[in-house]
């Protein structure tokens, strides 16, 4: 449970972009998570539940039958399931998208040895909140809202395990005429919790 609640703290410390996650590119984003305090039926809980299940190490093909292990609605609660491993996915959590809200998919899983001194749990929030990678769409950038990650505050990034945490991946920032870009200058990437680097 103690994990469990630091992995909580240290994420929202991140989405207020407080110390020690702060970075001076970074800002606060409006948004706080918490353990529930009542359970579906009305009852008081710590907001965790505990299931020993083989799905604990599960291929990426049974995504849903993690999900149907133990769903609280998801209209009213964000659903995290912490498992031992994802074997064949190559990734360590994946989550659902908003426009995945209230169906069998909504919701975040992630492998529960990456809950403290790792940015997964907020990479993954990040996902179930709207946001794309930051290399989702590559260099191309003639709408910074529909190519990159889709939002205009993020140049261009091409992920590659050859760049590294500010280095430029890719020289098109100037690219986008929309006038919707804040780049006036080509960038280097910046930290970014939607990357796979180390910023």
């Amino acid at each position: 449970d103690t994990i469990i609640q630091l992995a909580l703290e240290q994420m929202n410390l991140r989405l207020r972009n407080e110390a020690p996650f702060s970075d001076t590119t970074g800002h606060p984003v409006d948004i706080q998570l918490c353990l529930a305090s009542v359970d579906p039926f009305g009852n008081a809980t710590s907001g965790i539940t505990r299931r020993q299940n083989a799905l604990a190490v599960h291929t990426w093909n049974q995504e849903l039958a993690v999900k149907a292990l133990d769903r609280w609605d998801p209209y009213l609660y964000a659903n995290v399931w912490l498992v031992r491993t994802i074997t064949d996915a190559g990734v360590d959590g994946y989550s659902s998208f908003p426009s995945n809200a209230g169906d069998a998919y909504d919701g975040v899983v992630m492998e529960a040895q990456y809950l403290l001194d790792n940015y997964l749990l907020t990479h993954e929030f990040g996902h179930y909140f709207g946001l794309f990678h930051t290399f989702q769409w590559g260099c191309p950038n003639d709408d910074c809202t529909m190519n990159g990650d889709a939002e205009c505050d993020t140049p261009p990034d091409y992920y590659s395990p050859s760049f590294y945490c500010m280095d430029n991946s890719c020289t098109t920032d100037l690219d986008d005429t929309t006038g919707l870009s804040p780049f006036s200058a080509d960038v280097a990437a910046l930290p970014n919790y939607m990357d796979y680097t180390s910023c």
